[in-house]
């Protein structure tokens, strides 16, 4: 994807080909012992030599997908700042080959609790030269290809989570039609129907909210940073839920090698770890989010100086912000039966925005570090989000069954069709009252409590009482 958008005609030429076919590998290698989700701690540097021909590579990579047995890698390096003097620098970018002295392994397939399947490598780059022309875009530009690649490549976390859910379906359904336990199949009890039904809901969903994403891309759009940062977030913590749900309906029979589940947990849980940490991308969701109401808070700061504008400033900024006058948004939808849960999703849309002004009075920049408050925004708005593209994808196939007489069909008792509207109802109820509790965690919360305990923890060096402390 960095050659794809950033490379020159001349590195396309050289390298897409042999990729596009199979005959190379490619990785791409950002991560440090230093840099992870703080790409921008990068600590490889790539010093340009004397005459400009090339830059000499001194630094090290670890948990390189590829590592090891890619043709080329992307390679995120520190350089001088562009036009600077002194110590400043920046990140950049560059495409380099294993085959080029100083370029060392130094662990070809580093042990892992799953996805064992890749081959995730150590790298180190000892003086290491790599030809001008092989820099990915432009000098100093290197963070924007590294966070582009990663904000395509949630996009694919979507994909991966809804085919394994779709699997995880399957698997418990299965089970439980066979198992009999009581003189009944295990899809006779309440608890097992319970989470089969949050698994076909939240795939159902998932694919929905995959689509849309992956459409936004495919349509050319420049700007889908939140949308795939929060399709990340949902898809990889409803995955990880269906899985340990699919593990539980299997029972004990799970936890043994000869059945798939034990693996599956085991590659699942790097998904809400890996191309950006939940957390780390739940603060990003929310204050990029809060970007643009924290720009029109500031506008009413500004104002109150203004002479002879105060009082009506107030009063209008109060009144659209924390009163009546606030419009609930509108939410389209062809299908009239559809009408409630558009009108329900509009309504929490309203919630949501008056929760961020709440938000941001309150704290002012100090939101900066509420990181607790911007997760119950973030997860607020991604289940938003998702809500918004299953009810677009319910809608969508309700009119593509509608008939001449204007009303949706139904497949016929014992068609093989799926019919949505049990999952996506479920998905749309469920998630509404997720989104509810989110919000209402901003008033009734732990907070004080969490970080006085947690000072606590921590000054003890985690013993509790009649340990001595470390």
């Amino acid at each position: 994807r960095a050659l794809l958008l950033f490379g020159t005609e001349a590195q396309k030429a050289r390298w897409l080909p042999p990729l596009a076919r199979g005959d190379r590998l490619a990785a791409f290698a950002l991560t440090e012992p230093e840099a992870g989700s703080d790409a921008a701690s990068v600590r490889t540097t790539a010093t340009p030599s004397e005459d400009g021909s090339h830059y000499r590579l001194n630094g090290e990579k670890h948990y390189i997908t590829n590592g090891a047995i890619a043709d080329v890698l992307t390679v995120i390096a520190r350089t001088p700042a562009p036009g600077s003097e002194g110590d400043r620098s920046a990140i950049s970018a560059f495409l380099v080959t294993p085959d080029t002295p100083g370029f060392e392994v130094v662990e070809p397939r580093m042990k892992k609790l799953g996805i064992r399947g890749t081959a995730t490598a150590r790298l180190r780059f000892r003086d290491m030269p790599v030809p001008a022309e092989n820099m990915l875009g432009q000098p100093g530009k290197g963070l924007k290809v590294g966070l582009t690649v990663l904000d395509f490549g949630r996009t694919t976390f979507g994909a991966c989570c809804t085919g394994t859910m779709k699997t995880c379906l399957q698997l418990a359904v299965e089970h439980a039609n066979r198992r009999r336990q009581f003189d009944r199949t295990l899809g006779e009890f309440e608890l097992v129907q319970e989470k089969i039904a949050r698994i076909a809901a939240d795939c159902y969903a998932m694919e929905a909210t995959t689509s849309v994403t992956a459409s936004l891309i495919d349509r050319g759009l420049e700007d889908y940073m939140l949308e795939t940062a929060m399709l990340k977030v949902f898809a990889t913590e409803a995955l990880w839920n269906a899985v340990n749900d699919t593990f539980q309906i299997h029972g004990g029979a799970a936890y043994f090698t000869d059945r798939p589940l034990e693996r599956m947990l085991r590659d699942a849980r790097i998904n809400q770890i890996a191309e950006g940490a939940n957390d780390v991308l739940r603060s990003f969701i929310a204050l990029v989010g809060m970007r643009g109401p924290g720009q029109q808070l500031q506008e009413f700061w500004d104002a109150l100086h203004r002479p002879w504008g105060r009082m009506g400033t107030v009063w209008r900024f109060g009144r659209e912000r924390f009163g009546g006058a606030v419009q609930v948004p509108t939410v389209p939808v062809r299908t009239p039966t559809l009408q409630p849960h558009a009108r329900r999703l509009a309504g929490l849309i309203r919630s949501l925005s008056r929760a961020v002004q709440r938000a941001l009075v309150r704290h002012g920049e100090g939101i900066l570090e509420r990181q607790l408050v911007q997760r119950r925004i973030a997860d607020a708005a991604a289940e938003l989000y998702a809500s918004a593209c299953t009810l677009s994808r319910w809608d969508a196939e309700l009119q593509q069954r509608t008939r001449g007489n204007g009303r949706p069909s139904h497949p016929s008792e014992g068609s093989a069709e799926f019919d949505p509207s049990a999952a996506a109802e479920l998905f749309l109820r469920a998630s509404a009252r997720r989104v509810r509790g989110h919000l209402a965690e901003l008033k009734d919360n732990d907070d004080p409590d969490i970080g006085r305990a947690a000072a606590w923890a921590l000054r003890r060096g985690g013993k509790m009482p009649g340990e001595s402390p470390v």
